[in-house]
């Protein structure tokens, strides 16, 4: 029984953040290209997991992703293109309030 609940709780933390694959209701939502979603899901998963857990959206609200992902920019060497396809996918799916 204590071996099935620590896998249970190993299987939890292995999943990850919520990052969810945009869809032309999410494009059309926040006025983007479900292209330009989703290669900002790939740049967030592959540019900043590698220094810390990949956020997930929820981690902020939207008006915040823009300056969140600007302070990390440099240490990540994304280029502008970058960050703007990032940050646009973060505010997509981040709590609006």
């Amino acid at each position: 029984m204590i071996r099935a609940i620590a896998l249970l709780g190993l299987v939890a933390a292995c999943r990850g953040p919520w990052l969810p694959v945009a869809t032309e209701a999410d494009a059309t939502r926040s006025n983007a290209a479900v292209a330009d979603l989703n290669r900002g899901r790939q740049l967030l998963i592959h540019s900043c997991s590698g220094c810390h857990l990949t956020p997930s959206p929820r981690d902020h609200r939207a008006a915040d992703w823009p300056s969140e992902v600007a302070e990390m920019r440099e240490r990540s060497k994304l280029d502008a293109d970058e960050v703007a396809l990032i940050t646009q996918y973060l505010t997509a799916f981040a709590e609006q309030r």
